[in-house]
Order: structure tokens, then sequence, then C-alpha cells
């Protein structure tokens, strides 16, 4: 089979691999469609631990061509999406429910071998089946959708509240969706890209601010001069973490969930954590949320297709990398009919 392969930081090619062979208890899986994250791309720069030689892709879809001798209940020709965070099931994380967790955890396209490649080999407990009315390429989104619902689930977002989302790409545009769906009376959006504004705009969110030409701060007060009740940084930065507080209403929420690299430090003071009563809560992958998001989907509770901005055939996997720099890209998949 074709694979793309990192061989080290900073390194990779699309080249023959040898096809996997499932486990007893797993199911290889002709992939269909896979994301490009920029988890895969910390990855490919040495900036996120993982195991190379190495396929990445946690984002995928396809159909099931053959199963283990151990697997009753899935059967080759079934339409499925992967849930790519594996864990251990033994250790303290995980006995308390927290899978997420878990010290032990083997995401696919990260620790093992992953859906950049045209099979994959995955555990069963990791396979969900999709209906015929969410295609390959929206169901490769169903991961990403379900760790966008664990975040709104982590702000425990009631109807009627206020919300800010900073950072307007295809994970903010997924918070936008999932915060309306969820009740919220106001959604603002800081996003710098024009393109994007105009498309969160149609999906949901009711004020868009560009932070280059606006303040963003000054904005958002004039609106609401005791901040909103829930802020989600979405852009990974420094400098939108640094912008949650002040926005924030006393008694407020502040989700983190953009990945702000590792080296990065913001400055908040206890007293101010202290006084305000905020609750500041991090948002980490997608326990328990998979099969609720293929639910969503199936049911047409949020619109999926407009981030899909660009599909390359895995021979034009540099150029998909490529793409991926562009500020005018959303979700970028690699399409394996291509």
């Amino acid at each position: 089979m074709k694979a793309a392969i990192i061989e080290q930081a900073n390194r990779f090619q699309v080249t023959d691999f040898p096809e996997p062979i499932p486990a007893s208890d797993e199911v290889l899986i002709d992939v269909a469609a896979c994301g490009l994250c920029g988890t895969d791309i910390h990855i490919l720069k040495g900036e996120y631990p993982a195991t190379y030689p190495l396929i990445p892709g946690h984002e995928f879809s396809g159909t099931i061509r053959s199963v283990g001798s151990e697997v009753t209940h899935l059967q080759p020709g079934r339409r499925v999406c992967v849930d790519p965070n594996i864990s251990c099931g033994q250790c303290f994380f995980c006995r308390e429910g927290q899978v997420h967790l878990c010290e032990n955890l083997n995401p696919i396209g990260v620790r093992r071998n992953g859906g950049f490649a045209q099979q994959c080999s995955v555990p069963q407990t990791q396979v969900y089946t999709i209906p015929d009315s969410i295609d390959f390429a929206a169901a490769a989104m169903i991961e990403p959708l379900s760790c966008a619902l664990h975040g709104v689930e982590q702000a425990q977002l009631k109807a009627g509240q206020t919300v800010v989302v900073l950072g307007g790409g295809t994970m903010g545009g997924l918070l936008v969706q999932l915060a309306r769906l969820s009740g919220a009376s106001q959604i603002i959006v800081s996003e710098p890209q024009a393109s994007r504004r105009r498309l969160l705009e149609q999906l949901g969110a009711d004020i868009t601010f560009d932070p280059l030409e606006q303040n963003i701060g000054l904005s958002i007060k004039k609106i609401h001069p005791h901040g909103v009740d829930v802020v989600f940084e979405s852009a990974g930065l420094r400098v939108t973490a640094q912008q949650t507080f002040p926005l924030t209403r006393r008694g407020g929420t502040i989700i983190f969930f953009g990945v702000v690299p590792p080296h990065e430090s913001i400055t908040v003071s206890p007293y101010e954590i202290y006084f305000n009563e905020w609750t500041i809560r991090g948002s980490f992958v997608n326990p328990h949320t998979l099969r609720r998001a293929v639910k969503i989907l199936a049911d047409r509770r949020i619109d999926i297709s407009p981030f899909i901005s660009h599909r390359f055939s895995l021979a034009h996997f540099a150029q998909a990398l490529e793409q991926f720099r562009s500020p005018d890209s959303f979700k970028i998949q690699i399409d394996f009919s291509l």
C-alpha cells in the first residue's frame, strides 16, 4: 500500500509500505478520507512527542476490509470513523473514568500508525459505524467535532449565556455551532481573516471582530460591560490566551481549548482568580463524545461541509502540507479516491 511516512523530524515521504495485518481484536480499514491537523504538523516538526517512523493521521474514515477473529459486532463493508485515542483501561485515570487522561495513552497517528495510508489497522473499541447519510469527507470531521463537543461540555454552557470564541478556524467554527446548539444567546468571534469571519457569521456567530483592526477588549466591553459568561480560547496563541481574562465576567468560565505551545506562558494574578471567582478549565481530546458527534452530524444539527476547504490525493501530500500554512484554509483532507 501507499502511505505518507514521517521518518524523523522534518523528513517525510510518500512511499510503499507493508499492508497492516489486524490483530485478533482489530479491524483493517480501507481509508477513504483523512484530515490534516495541527498536531500532524507539530509531529512533522518534532515539536510533539511521537514514535518515529510514523504514519500520521488521526482524523479519518473509511470502509472495513477485514476483521480479526475476536471481532463480532463489526463486519467487512461497514462504513466507519475512528476514535484515535486508545486508553489502557488500567491506570489510575482510566479507573477513575477519565480515559482521555490515561497515563499510557496510545493515540493512532501519534504513537502508532494512522490514517495517511491506504489501509489502517484499528482496535475494534475505537471504531464507530456511520450511516449512509454521512459521506466520508464529513465522517473524517467527526473526531474534531467530538473534541469541540467536549470543550462545550467543559464550559457547562447554559441556554441564554453569552460566549466569546477567540480564533475562527475549523475548531472555532465548530465551537460556534455547538454553542448555538446549546442555546447561547449571543456568540462573538475574534478572527483576523475576513473570509473566516464571513463564514462564521453564516454559521451562527452574531458579531465578529478583526483583532488586528479593533481592540477586542474595548469592543466587547461596549456590548457587555461586565464581560461575557464563557470565553473559549481556540487559536492556540499566547496573546489570545492572555486576552481571555479581561473578557470574562466575574463568576464566568474560561476554556483553554487551543493548543498553546508548551514553552509559552501567560500572566494572571491568583487574587484576580479568587476575587472574580473565574472557573478556568482545559479541554483535552474527546472522552465519551464521539458517538454523540456521529449523531449530531447524522441528524444535521450542524453544518460541517463549509470547513472542508481543500482536498488532495496522497501523492500530493507535500502540497497539502503547504496549503495548510495558508491563512485562507480551513480543513485540508487527503481524499483516497483522487
